[in-house]
């Protein structure tokens, strides 16, 4: 029995943060929390994140990852948050790139559930 749970909200006019979605997911005990902003400076990316850090403050990590134009000067940049290698923020930025998605900064946290989600190779 698949006991995952997922939630996702869109289109929220009663969010939070100011967020445009967000989302939830728990998967074998660790919960994820998803966030979604529409971003067009580096105050708001630091705004953001430091808005939901301070309330997200036992989580295990916070992964992030954003992109955003200014006078057609890129200015982007991504936090693992010592997630393992080839995980967490590697999913976002390759959605990124692919959808073409720019203007957003994308916030996961993560609250460790005990139990590891991928195997790791011992070699």
């Amino acid at each position: 029995m698949n006991k995952d749970k997922y939630i996702l909200k869109n289109n929220i006019t009663n969010s939070e943060y100011g967020e445009i979605s967000s989302g939830y997911f728990e998967i074998k005990k660790s919960k994820f929390y998803s966030y979604i902003f529409n971003i067009t400076s580096i105050e708001e990316v630091e705004e953001y994140t430091k808005n939901v850090k301070k309330d997200h403050k036992k989580a295990r990590h916070l992964v992030y990852a954003y992109e955003y134009y200014i006078d057609n000067v890129k200015y982007s940049k991504f936090s693992n948050d010592n997630e393992p290698q080839g995980t967490g923020v590697n999913a976002i930025i390759s959605t990124m790139e692919h959808e073409n998605i720019t203007n957003y900064l994308v916030i996961i946290v993560r609250y460790f559930g005990g139990t590891l989600l991928r195997s790791r190779s011992t070699s």
